[in-house]
């Protein structure tokens, strides 16, 4: 009787490796431009739309005021009720024709502009009896990020990483410029939201496997790094332009998603960019946004220094097992002293 017996061979790419060694100028150029550049710059038209939705403080518009010598907040104290916290004025409520009858806002609404110039919602009302068309855009981006995971993902392993990687940023790129420009039809700008968030994962992905397939196993802990500080650092601009462009969310769409164009320029340079389903919700926090965005951004260097060394020490699956259990834990905590 003979026996089959299954050979082992070495893969050849692993063996050409080998020889030409995976630890040298092309790893590092590759990860500090792919895993690190690429993704600094692909931030910005991810995270972008977070800001762009945002809602600033808004209450009913009451005409008149003009015809006084009243400041803003004693014409609110005639014309605007407060809310039940006794507290806040009113957001959705006004007294009508100059009675303590309270009725819906009946001209309108007047927004802070104090770090806003213009943002979406702010543009089309969509507050009050709209305030759901916020919720229901973010909600899109998520589905897009869920779809753009299972298609593309498929897609790259059936026609390769690189042309996967180009069309995820053309659709990054296509999405955010409808974005700016469709506001005003409002199904047409989710379809926007969808189309802008599905190259999200494909483009975090496949930087990554191509610099951990060319890297020794030594190096991988560190690639995962570079690539989470090129992320956060595109983070922490994405405030700082939008105070640079005023506060006007379709310059601050255009003005930092249009620059991944740029990467189409040179052929044999790839695109790779990276989203994170974490919503950084610094709209409902008091002070300066684009400070609080800042900072939820870059207090997250120290955590991924820290990361590589516990992966070195520790191994992968109990650095992450920590990360899940501090995270949980964190939350939970949030949840108990929010008030």
């Amino acid at each position: 009787m003979v026996v089959a017996v299954e050979r082992n061979e070495p893969d050849e790419f692993e063996m050409v490796m080998e020889r030409v060694g995976m630890k040298g100028k092309f790893q590092l150029r590759f990860n500090l431009i792919y895993n690190m550049l690429f993704p600094m710059l692909f931030a910005l038209p991810c995270f972008n739309i977070l800001l762009a939705i945002s809602v600033p403080q808004h209450w009913c518009h009451v005409p008149g005021r003009e015809d006084t010598n009243f400041t803003l907040e004693q014409w609110k104290q005639r014309t605007i009720p407060i809310d039940s916290d006794g507290v806040t004025y009113s957001k959705c409520q006004m007294y009508a024709n100059g009675t303590k009858n309270i009725t819906n806002c009946q001209h309108g609404w007047e927004y802070d502009t104090t770090w806003y110039s213009l943002t979406a919602p702010s543009q089309e009302n969509w507050v009050c009896d709209k305030e759901l068309y916020v919720t229901n855009a973010i909600f899109f981006t998520r589905v897009g990020e869920a779809v753009g995971s299972l298609v593309l993902g498929q897609l790259a392993d059936m026609f390769g990483r690189r042309p996967i990687m180009f069309l995820s940023v053309a659709l990054m790129v296509i999405g955010r410029t409808l974005n700016a420009v469709t506001s005003s039809i409002y199904y047409l700008f989710l379809v926007a939201c969808f189309i802008g968030n599905t190259a999200s994962v494909a483009v975090f992905m496949s930087p990554l496997i191509i610099g951990v397939e060319v890297s020794g196993p030594r190096d991988r802990s560190h690639i995962a790094m570079l690539q989470f500080v090129g992320w956060v650092t595109g983070i922490c601009i994405t405030p700082a332009l939008a105070w640079i462009t005023g506060g006007d969310w379709r310059v601050l769409m255009l003005s930092s998603s249009l620059p991944c164009l740029t990467f189409f320029l040179p052929y044999r340079l790839l695109c790779h960019f990276i989203y994170y389903s974490l919503i950084i919700l610094v709209t409902g926090m008091s002070g300066n946004p684009f400070l609080n965005f800042f900072l939820q951004a870059v207090i997250e260097f120290p955590g991924f220094i820290l990361g590589r060394v516990g992966c070195d020490k520790l191994g992968r699956r109990w650095c992450q097992c920590l990360a899940y259990s501090m995270a949980s834990i964190s939350c939970l905590l949030i949840s108990i002293i929010i008030n």
